[in-house]
Parts: C-alpha cells; sequence; structure tokens
C-alpha cells in the first residue's frame, strides 16, 4: 500500500503503536501550537494596551481576533507534523488615503513601515519602527520548548510571494 496522505497512514498502522505515538505526537503538537498563537497574541495585546490612541483614530482590535490555527497534518514528503497559524481577511486594514493601497497588519507591526513623502513627520502615522511581535513570540516559545519543536514564520506579499521567513528563531531572509 502506497501511502499518500495521513488517512493513508492511520489505515497502514491502524492499531499498532506506531499509531499511538502518532496520535500523541498530534497531541502534543495541537497543544504546543496554542501555546504559541498565546504567545502571538499577548504580544498583540501587550501592543494595543500600551500604545496611545489619538483623539481621530480608535483601534477595532481586528489583527488580534484574526489569529487561527489549523489542525496538524502529516507532511508525507518531509515526513513532520505540521501545524500553521495564520491571520483571516480581518487582518487587512483599508487604506485612509484616498485609492491608497489596504495593508497587511501582521507584516506592518513586525517590521515597520515608512512613507516615501516623509515631508509632515508624525511617528505611527507616516513612519513606525515595528515591534517585531513575532519574533518575541518565537522566542519565548523558545524558552520553553520541551519537545524540540521548531517554529518557522512565513510572511507573504499580496500575490504569496515570501516576504520574511523565520527559521528556528532567526530571521533568515527579510526581502
Amino acid at each position: 500500500m502506497d501511502i499518500r496522505n495521513i488517512n493513508d497512514f492511520n489505515k497502514k498502522v491502524s492499531g499498532s503503536k506506531i499509531n499511538l505515538i502518532g496520535q500523541q505526537a498530534i497531541k502534543i503538537y495541537k497543544k504546543e501550537i496554542g501555546r504559541f498563537k498565546k504567545y502571538i497574541e499577548e504580544e498583540i495585546a501587550s501592543y494595543y494596551f500600551n500604545v496611545e490612541e489619538g483623539d481621530n483614530y480608535k483601534r477595532t482590535g481586528n489583527w488580534l481576533f484574526s489569529i487561527l490555527e489549523s489542525n496538524i497534518e502529516f507532511d508525507i514528503i518531509s515526513n513532520i507534523l505540521v501545524g500553521t497559524i495564520h491571520f483571516t481577511d480581518e487582518a487587512i486594514h483599508p487604506s485612509i488615503m484616498k485609492n491608497g493601497k489596504s495593508g497587511y497588519v501582521p507584516w506592518l507591526y513586525e517590521v515597520g513601515w515608512q512613507w516615501k513623502d516623509d515631508r509632515y513627520p508624525r511617528y505611527h502615522f507616516t513612519h513606525y519602527d515595528g515591534i517585531q511581535y513575532m519574533k518575541k513570540a518565537v522566542d519565548k516559545f523558545y524558552s520553553n520548548n520541551p519537545y524540540k519543536i521548531k517554529i518557522n514564520v512565513f510572511f507573504e506579499n499580496e500575490y504569496g510571494a515570501p516576504i520574511l521567513y523565520i527559521e528556528n528563531g532567526e530571521v533568515v531572509s527579510n526581502i
């Protein structure tokens, strides 16, 4: 029997010790991905609670509530368990400028932004340093990682091309 996906794998090992080990590993991964998601939420919440709102702008909190985690899947090619955390479209902020592009909040707050025309600089509006919340969440996760689970972070642009990659807590690529 060829193993093409997790269902084929489960059929092959049904009732065996391997299946029990696999199910235990999935439980651990689910718990750990939930813990990592909690760290991301804590970093975002910390930002929300520590930033002052201007009179003209009220935060919606959509970014914090846009985080979703997926089921754990078995990657047959790499022979690893994979869990993902992603942001829904609620994390996309419409532009305040006429005909402006919407911004992907998770990316902008990780790395910051800078307007091309900064004649009237205003911190947090025309420019911002970013809070590196994802890098902090990864570091927090690795500070207590008894199962040696590896966290890889990908940010993609609107075309699905990677624009930031964090592997095992280190920024590998910042395009």
